[in-house]
């Protein structure tokens, strides 16, 4: 295996995409941030392949974590076969920044229709990418 295709590598290129995405200059550009959440989500598409090859292992997660980690692969896949913008700006009087968009399409996985329902649908962005990146550097 090279290592342009290692599980850390993959999860030094998710975490590079959160931490463009969480960087204050960057914020307000909903393109450039769907563009870098993207790119955070196809690589944990990347790494749930590599998992069940059997390179790393998220056993010892509870299953709040394992929902967590199936919400963003449900992200991933309802964007990359339906088409679907995963993330929206928001702006109240409180704040403002990216959320998960509402409504997941309808995507094979019901685990991962669930999860995102209940783990991810219209809350900020960067605190669940965080965790996952918090959660990857403990498995890898």
């Amino acid at each position: 295996m090279t290592q342009e295709t290692t599980a850390a590598t993959r999860l030094g290129k998710v975490q590079a995409a959160i931490d463009r995405l969480a960087e204050p200059d960057r914020q307000a550009h909903l393109d450039q941030a769907l563009e870098l959440v993207m790119a955070a989500l196809e690589g944990m598409h990347q790494l749930e392949d590599a998992r069940k090859r059997g390179e790393w292992s998220n056993a010892h997660w509870s299953s709040a974590e394992v929902d967590l980690w199936n919400a963003h692969l449900g992200a991933r896949n309802g964007a990359h076969h339906k088409d679907w913008t995963p993330i929206w700006w928001y702006s109240d009087g409180s704040g403002s920044g990216e959320r998960w968009s509402r409504g997941l399409p309808r995507i094979r996985s019901a685990p991962q229709r669930a999860a995102y329902s209940a783990r991810l649908e219209n809350k900020a962005v960067l605190p669940s990418l965080h965790a996952i990146c918090a959660l990857l550097a403990g498995a890898i």
